[in-house]
């Protein structure tokens, strides 16, 4: 009140009312209370300013003074009457000269120290603002140039489709100075796009801007250098801070040689796929983990098997070899330790059970920083190959064989022919020049005798040889009548009874009647049984016997010949009725079978006997088991009478 009274004096004079001192104090309580109260509503951005503290100073002095208006008001109330003042002034004077001037000194002072902090603050958020407004500004350069120089074609259009900011290397591509392109439509521009694809641009961008949604698509264009280019554009909308779409964003990326290099890839693709399709080998691939990954379409039609069955297993997996062979542990051992291979062989068995055989030959695979991803190689089907060089060493084996049996028979046959030879000189001398007197009658015979066998036995060995000669040389003739088989029967029966006779061998025929007649050459067939009982009698110990049956089979007549003698080994029943099967290698057992005697022979008369058989059409077969004898079958075509017409 004191200060009021003073503060009333000086600015109404002594004849200031008391209404006039009242008002200006409750003028000043006012303002006190209007800035509080607006500091109060802003407060969460004095906050976030961080002027919290100063402004709360100068609140805080600010109201310690206005503490001691309400003071006076308080004594002005208690003093009512027409001497109010100078009695409110007289009340006011012990607490205005008591603690008037401590109240106020501190609350010039806290105004003052909140004016100071609020100067400060202002002043680091000054400096703040200078630092983010260069740090966006370094920010906006940097995308600028980012914009500017970045290797795709950037363009921003408003709602009206007119180009606000194309980049640098939009306009490079195009051949466009910036300012030509800025503030126009895209149709708008000289010799940018047709109609057309202006119009569907700009309803891919009305979409964009309705919607939201990016779109994407792949064009052709034509540059500034006058090269067609493959382009991939994408709209994109852009939106405001509240989250409204105004305008459209376009990306282009130069796709050319990409496209190019895709394209390329799939004509090799197919270039590959292509040549492993007409190829006679199939292809496959291995992973890292030395497991099937990739066989090609040719691989089922090669090997007869699925290969997708395949896929996932290992190499040893997928054969049924015993892979504990040397030559699998040097192929894993290959494979585990990242060597090519080559020509690899192994046996599987395809689809249907059949054993077949393969050759492959493999290349390790690296990724461009060196880890190992796998094996891609071919394959071969070989059984072909192998099944002809098996033939072929048999035949190289038959050949040698053959060769060797005729070398040593013809070494063998040397002494074999002088023997008789030197017998038959040897005996004719002696008879023609009397040597040893004049021989007796019966010495002179047993010297003829001699003679006659020693040259008949020249004379079969003779004509064995002539006879097989002119079978390999094709030069045997058949003359094919019709012929019972009974009288051919009875005609060798009987040519050999003295024969199994002496050996003390029982000779038996069995032929039914009715038995149909054969289209065969008489001589030949002859000359066959005849070999065969010989054989017979040769290797059938005295006591034994032999039978000769016939029979009737389907187009056929059969005629086996059968004995009790020594049988012929199982290994070399294949071989019986081979040229020169006789002497050193002769498939009969017995001691000696080396050298050739009258009894065993050399072999060629099986031989004979086979060719002469099947220049007929039939067939001939052994069967035979070591000390219970041999049976010999031969089968020979039944004669058909020629169909004549009515």
């Amino acid at each position: 009140m004191f200060l009021g009274g003073i503060m009333g004096t000086t600015l109404f004079g002594a004849s200031a009312t008391w209404d006039a001192l009242v008002a200006v104090e409750i003028l000043l309580i006012a303002v006190a209370v209007v800035g509080t109260a607006v500091t109060l509503r802003r407060f969460g951005e004095l906050r976030r300013a961080g002027a919290t503290l100063g402004v709360a100073l100068v609140l805080a002095g600010l109201w310690m003074g206005i503490l001691l208006y309400v003071a006076d008001l308080v004594i002005m109330d208690t003093r009512p009457g027409t001497n109010a003042l100078a009695q409110a002034l007289a009340a006011a004077a012990p607490l205005g000269s008591a603690a008037s001037w401590y109240v106020l000194a501190a609350s010039v002072a806290m105004v003052l120290a909140g004016l100071v902090a609020t100067v400060l603050r202002m002043v680091r958020q000054t400096t703040e603002l200078d630092r983010q407004r260069q740090a966006l500004e370094d920010s906006e350069s940097v995308l600028r140039s980012v914009f500017e120089n970045v290797p795709v074609g950037l363009l921003i259009k408003n709602e009206n489709h007119i180009v606000e900011r194309p980049n640098r290397t939009y306009t490079d591509w195009y051949g466009f100075d910036a300012d030509a392109m800025i503030g126009r439509r895209s149709d708008q521009i000289e010799d940018f796009q047709s109609p057309e694809e202006a119009a569907l641009m700009n309803e891919q961008e009305r979409h964009v801007l309705t919607t939201g949604n990016t779109i994407s698509r792949q064009v052709e264009r034509t540059f500034a250098d006058g090269e067609r280019r493959i382009l991939n554009i994408t709209k994109f909308p852009i939106h405001d801070p509240a989250g409204n779409i105004i305008k459209v964003g376009s990306v282009s990326v130069d796709l050319t040689e990409q496209v190019s290099a895709q394209r390329k890839l799939a004509e090799s693709e197919a270039r590959f796929r292509d040549f492993a399709e007409v190829a006679s080998d199939w292809l496959w691939e291995m992973d890292a983990d030395l497991r099937f990954s990739y066989f090609s379409r040719r691989t089922s039609d090669v090997t007869g098997l699925d290969p997708s069955i395949h896929l996932g297993l290992r190499r040893t997996d997928a054969t049924a070899e015993d892979t504990g062979q040397a030559k699998w542990r040097r192929h894993q051992d290959d494979l585990e330790n990242r060597r090519p291979f080559r020509d690899f062989e192994y046996q599987f068995r395809d689809g249907h059970g059949n054993p077949r055989s393969a050759r492959i030959s493999g290349k390790p695979l690296f990724t461009e920083d060196g880890k190992f991803a796998g094996y891609r190689g071919t394959g071969t089907d070989v059984t072909a190959e192998r099944r002809a060089q098996r033939a072929r060493d048999a035949a190289l084996r038959s050949a040698e064989e053959a060769n060797r049996a005729k070398s040593e028979f013809l070494a063998a046959m040397s002494h074999e022919l002088r023997t008789p030879l030197n017998a038959i000189l040897g005996f004719s001398d002696i008879l023609a020049n009397d040597y040893f007197g004049a021989p007796e009658a019966a010495k002179r015979r047993e010297y003829a005798s001699d003679i006659h066998a020693s040259a008949s036995h020249l004379l079969d060995l003779v004509n064995d040889l002539l006879d097989i000669s002119a079978i390999e040389a094709g030069r045997t003739a058949l003359s094919l009548e019709r012929e019972p088989v009974a009288g051919i029967i009875a005609d060798c029966a009987h040519t050999m009874t003295e024969v199994v006779r002496a050996k003390g061998v029982d000779l038996e025929t069995v032929v039914p009647g009715g038995l149909p007649p054969i289209l065969a050459d008489r001589r030949a067939v002859k000359q066959t049984l005849l070999n065969l009982l010989s054989n017979a009698a040769k290797f059938t110990e005295p006591g034994g016997r032999i039978v000769i049956t016939a029979e009737t089979g389907p187009d056929m007549v059969r005629i086996r010949v059968s004995d009790t003698g020594i049988g012929i080994a199982p290994d070399r029943l294949s071989d019986m009725m081979a040229a020169f099967a006789g002497g050193p290698g002769s498939p009969y057992v017995g001691d000696p079978q080396a050298p050739y005697t009258v009894e065993k022979g050399w072999g060629l008369g099986l031989a004979i006997s086979r060719s002469l058989v099947e220049m007929h059409g039939g067939t001939i077969a052994i069967d035979s088991r070591l000390g219970e004898g041999t049976t010999v079958t031969v089968e020979l075509p039944e004669y058909r009478a020629p169909v004549t017409a009515d």
